[in-house]
Parts: C-alpha cells; sequence; structure tokens
C-alpha cells in the first residue's frame, strides 16, 4: 500500500496543475502495479484547507470542497486510524519533532499502523528522515525530470 499526501490529491483535483498529470500519471502506475493507494483522515482535513484557500489554495466553494473530498474517499481506501494518535506520540517522541513537521509525521503515522510501506509526495525532502516508510517522488517514479 501506498499511502497519498495531500499535496498529491491536490495535483489530482487541480488540472490547471503544472504537476496534475505527473500526480495522475503515478497514482496510475502505482495502480497498474497492483498497489492499492491510500488516504487517511489527515489528508482530509489537510485537503479540506487547501481546496477553500482562495490565495494559495484551490479556491473552492463550501459545497465543491465536499464535493471533491467525497470523490477522493471514493477512489482511494481510507485508512482506519484508531492506534493512530498513540503511534503519532511516539514517533513525537522518536524524533522530537516540533513546529509543522508534526502534520506530516501524522502521516508517517498513518501509513505505518495502516501497513503501508511507502508515501506517494511531490516534497519527499519532509520524509527522509522517517524511517518508516520509503518516500516516492511522481517525477521518480515516472522517470521523468523534475519540474
Amino acid at each position: 500500500m501506498t499511502l497519498l499526501d495531500t499535496n498529491i490529491l491536490a495535483r489530482l483535483c487541480d488540472t490547471s496543475s503544472p504537476h496534475h498529470r505527473a500526480a495522475a500519471d503515478a497514482v496510475a502506475l502505482l495502480h497498474s502495479r497492483g498497489e492499492m493507494t491510500v488516504v487517511c483522515s489527515q489528508n482530509m482535513i489537510e485537503f479540506y484547507s487547501i481546496a477553500t484557500r482562495p490565495r494559495n489554495g484551490l479556491g473552492l466553494s463550501h459545497p465543491q470542497a465536499i464535493t471533491a473530498m467525497m470523490d477522493i474517499e471514493r477512489r482511494f481506501h481510507m485508512l482506519h486510524e484508531l492506534p493512530l494518535h498513540d503511534a503519532w506520540k511516539k514517533l513525537i517522541v522518536k524524533y522530537t519533532i516540533t513546529g509543522r513537521i508534526v502534520f506530516d509525521l501524522k502521516l508517517v503515522a498513518a501509513a505505518a499502523t495502516g501497513g503501508c510501506a511507502s508515501i506517494l509526495t511531490f516534497n519527499d525532502q519532509d520524509f527522509l528522515d522517517f524511517s518508516e516508510i520509503s518516500v516516492v517522488n511522481p517525477f521518480d517514479l515516472l522517470g521523468l525530470a523534475r519540474a
């Protein structure tokens, strides 16, 4: 299984993004290999924030954002997160994480507790210090030069 980072979900939704095609092709390639792609509640929280932000976001209305979230939840498997909080706390202690990276660490915890081996993200540098999962950038997966 591969957890999709929120930036992948945003690019899939934003067909005008220069990274839309890479995100879509990377997800399609994973599916063609039989890989299950998954999301978690943290993705949905982050996506809603990005989707409804007028600047540096997608600028969607509330109903449009809800529809987009429902599409994501239909398209990808949703991880169950009951043990997630404890796993997240253990990782914060292990890596002595503070600041905004705590959100990425929750995705690592979701992936690890959900049985994911990797995370697909355009922000691969944000996840390289965590040994619990491997990090895959869509451009690397597709053999493309990074944009």
